[in-house]
């Protein structure tokens, strides 16, 4: 068992512990902003890491003249007007600037995702609100990523009022799971892991996820919670994961990005370790919720290596605008993603 793992099990460091902590480290990522192009009144709260695999210049091909053939050429984003319906849509790079491509859209969905390694898109369909527009019933939705964000083959459906499901490609074709329920005795949210055989056996598995997940109960510390939002096998068959940790701080929902390293073997995680921040970004850039009960938000929605090879970590910040934050130091203890080895 790796030392540094199991100590924190049964007495995690609250939010406020954690954030100290973050501050007096050096190195600070300098977050700058992603710029869309959007209609007055409309702003990105979530969104996916560019998509980097060997389908984007094919989608591009389809909807774009002259596509440029570099990796953080399109992303998916969510994107809300002020008033309650929101949508993710399909964004490429023109310049310095994420253009909407036209019908490349789903109405009545939030938090998309992608895994690159998988080649696979989700999103969260919004299926009942109340007259005030406030969420009451979701779920997430697994697609295999085509040509076409409004045509895409359905392949498994998340349990109802589950956000946060995450998979991560293992050896020999197995999957891993990552899933969040909430409610009772998970409170406002714990994390849990499981494995399947194949993408074929995800429905199934999300299906009977209670018998099957091993729980991280005492991860959060009591009244705190959070997420998986990325997760990739590491060179020593561990998982590293990018989450979020998230508390109430003067009745204000405070959100932060972490990293850890998840043990399947042993069912445990290392202490989360805060990676950005919305204080990394400058005051003079204007970054203030949209919403009466938010803080400081930095929900994270994935990594990629740039033309330079360095790290960039996007998030959603205060649910109002879309940030990148070039990481200065390396994640998981230096260990190596196996998608990075030949051999995987």
């Amino acid at each position: 068992m790796n030392p540094e793992v199991s100590e924190f099990k049964y007495k995690p460091l609250t939010c406020k512990e954690l954030v100290a902590r973050y501050q007096e480290e050096e190195n600070h990522p300098e977050g700058s902003l992603i710029r869309f192009n959007l209609g007055s009144n409309e702003y990105v709260g979530t969104l996916t890491q560019p998509i980097t695999n060997d389908n984007q210049d094919n989608i591009a091909a389809e909807i774009i003249f002259n596509p440029a053939p570099i990796n953080e050429s399109m992303l998916v984003a969510r994107v809300e007007p002020s008033e309650p319906e929101s949508r993710i849509a399909l964004f490429y790079r023109n310049g310095d600037i994420y253009e909407p491509i036209e019908n490349m859209v789903r109405m009545n969905s939030q938090d998309p995702f992608y895994n690159d390694e998988l080649d696979i898109f989700g999103d969260v369909e919004i299926l009942e609100t109340d007259e005030q527009g406030n969420v009451l019933n979701y779920q997430t939705h697994f697609y295999r990523f085509n040509k076409d964000i409004r045509n895409m083959e359905s392949i498994a459906i998340g349990p109802p009022k589950m956000k946060d499901i995450r998979l991560v490609k293992l050896e020999e074709g197995k999957i891993g799971v990552f899933v969040r329920p909430q409610g009772e005795k998970y409170q406002e949210g714990k994390i849990g892991y499981f494995e399947i055989g194949s993408l074929d056996d995800l429905q199934a598995g999300l299906d009977s996820w209670e018998e099957r997940a091993d729980m991280l109960m005492d991860y959060f510390a009591e009244k705190e919670w959070g997420g998986i939002n990325y997760a990739t096998q590491l060179e020593d068959d561990r998982i590293g994961v990018i989450g979020h940790i998230a508390h109430f701080q003067d009745g204000k929902k405070n959100y932060y990005a972490f990293e850890a390293i998840y043990d399947p073997q042993t069912g445990e995680m290392s202490e989360a370790q805060i990676i950005a921040a919305a204080s990394d970004l400058s005051p003079e850039l204007g970054v203030k919720p949209i919403k009466k009960d938010l803080g400081l938000v930095t929900f994270p929605g994935g990594i990629y290596k740039n033309k330079e090879r360095k790290t960039i970590l996007v998030c959603g910040v205060a649910d109002d605008c879309a940030a990148q934050f070039p990481l200065k130091k390396p994640l998981w203890n230096g260990l190596r993603p196996m998608s990075e080895l030949e051999s995987f």
